[in-house]
C-alpha cells in the first residue's frame, strides 16, 4: 500500500500543474456522499396542458377556456384550493401552411393552450381525479409526481447522513492509496464544476444536484398511488490528503 503514495503524489500534482487555477494547489480527494430513504408519498403534484386547435382564433380561445372551467370546477369540488392550482401560463400561436413548394406562408388556422399545475393533498382522491381529467377531451401532457409535504424537512435530515457517507468514502479512498483524510476543504450540495469539468465532465456533465423523487416503476397505472417513493440527496466534498 505504501508503495502507492508517490504514484498517487504524483498524478495530483501532474494535475494540479494542468489545471493550476482551477482545482486545489494540495493533495485531495473528491467523494460523493449519499443519503437516501423511502417513505409513502401524501401528495401529488400534477401538470397537464389544455389545448384546442381552429381555423378560428376565437374558436380556439373558448374551446380552451371551458375546458379549464371544467377542470377548476372539478379540482375544486374534491377539495383543491385556489392557492393548490396555477393556471396562468396561456399560450396563443399560428399555425401556418407548408411552404415546400415555395408558396409564401398563410395561417391556416390557431392553437392555444393552456398549462395547468395543481398539488393534491388527499391523495385518496387521486384516483377518481386522474380518471376524470384523462377522459376529458382537450386535455393532453398530463404528468403526476408523488412526494412529500415535510419534504424539506427530510432532505435536513438526509442531508447529515450523506455527509457521513462522503467522510467515510473520503477515508477509504485515501486509505487505498496509504493515505489519511485530513481536512475537509469545502462540502457542497452541487457539484464543483473546476474539478468536474476537468476530470468527471466527460462522464456525468454538467450536473446540479438537489432532492431528487424517484417516480414508481413504469408498470404502476397513473391512477395508482405508489406505496413509497425513494428520496434522496447528494453532498460533494473536497478532503485534503495528510
Amino acid at each position: 500500500m505504501r508503495q502507492s503514495t508517490p504514484w498517487l503524489l504524483f498524478i495530483a500534482a501532474l494535475l494540479t500543474v494542468a489545471h493550476a487555477g482551477t482545482i486545489p494547489n494540495y493533495p485531495f480527494v473528491y467523494v460523493t456522499g449519499k443519503a437516501a430513504v423511502r417513505v409513502r408519498p401524501n401528495v401529488a403534484d400534477t401538470t397537464f396542458t389544455v389545448l384546442s386547435d381552429s381555423p378560428s382564433a376565437s374558436v380556439a380561445e373558448h374551446t380552451v377556456e371551458s375546458r379549464v372551467a371544467e377542470v377548476l370546477k372539478l379540482l375544486h369540488a374534491v377539495g383543491v384550493g385556489d392557492s393548490q392550482i396555477d393556471a396562468s401560463a396561456l399560450t396563443k400561436e399560428a399555425v401556418t401552411a407548408d411552404d415546400s413548394d415555395g408558396k409564401p406562408l398563410s395561417i391556416r388556422g390557431y392553437r392555444v393552450s393552456r398549462s395547468i399545475e395543481a398539488r393534491i393533498s388527499d391523495l385518496k382522491k387521486w384516483p377518481q381525479i386522474a380518471k376524470h381529467l384523462l377522459g376529458l377531451q382537450n386535455v393532453t401532457d398530463m404528468q403526476v409526481t408523488f412526494g412529500r409535504a415535510n419534504a424539506k424537512a427530510i432532505e435536513e435530515s438526509l442531508l447529515g447522513k450523506a455527509a457521513k457517507d462522503a467522510k467515510k468514502r473520503a477515508q477509504l479512498l485515501a486509505a487505498s492509496f496509504g493515505q489519511h483524510a485530513g481536512q475537509v476543504m469545502a462540502l457542497s450540495r452541487s457539484r464543483f464544476e473546476s474539478i468536474d469539468g476537468s476530470f468527471l465532465g466527460a462522464f456525468y456533465g454538467n450536473v446540479v444536484s438537489q432532492m431528487v423523487m424517484v417516480p414508481p416503476p413504469p408498470g404502476d397505472s397513473t391512477l395508482l398511488v405508489p406505496s413509497n417513493i425513494k428520496l434522496s440527496v447528494e453532498v460533494h466534498a473536497i478532503v485534503k490528503l495528510q
